[in-house]
């Protein structure tokens, strides 16, 4: 699915036609706020949904510039989101794991996120 702005997404997942997705994937630059911003929002709500980041500007800061699971920066190839999107349905299939490689996937270095955070592997931790 896709969506216009952050707010007309954030709209859908307060509606009663709302279906967890497997993945968000979102730009920085958008409509009304920014892709972090609504990041922050989701992520309040569903903790265990994994993100990727795709921007042009990979150096703008956000408090919330380290929860995604994968970043790309434009441009990109059109392999690389093969690959990300291959990522996220092994993590849905098999379970959230670091044998996935996310922390070695993508863009980090450019966007100044070293760290992983896998979502998914620290709610995991919370309920032990």
């Amino acid at each position: 699915m896709e969506f216009a702005s952050p707010v007309d997404y954030l709209n859908y997942i307060d509606s009663g036609a709302y279906i967890k997705p497997t993945a968000v994937i979102t730009d920085v630059h958008m409509p009304n706020m920014s892709g972090y911003e609504m990041m922050g929002i989701v992520l309040e709500r569903f903790p265990d949904i994994n993100f990727a980041v795709i921007s042009g500007e990979p150096t703008i800061s956000s408090r919330n510039k380290g929860l995604a699971c994968m970043y790309l920066a434009k441009p990109f190839h059109p392999e690389a989101i093969q690959e990300m999107l291959n990522k996220f349905s092994r993590c849905k299939v098999e379970g959230a794991s670091t044998e996935i490689g996310c922390a070695s996937f993508g863009d980090r270095e450019e966007f100044g996120v070293l760290d992983c955070v896998c979502p998914k592997l620290a709610c995991m931790k919370s309920k032990h």
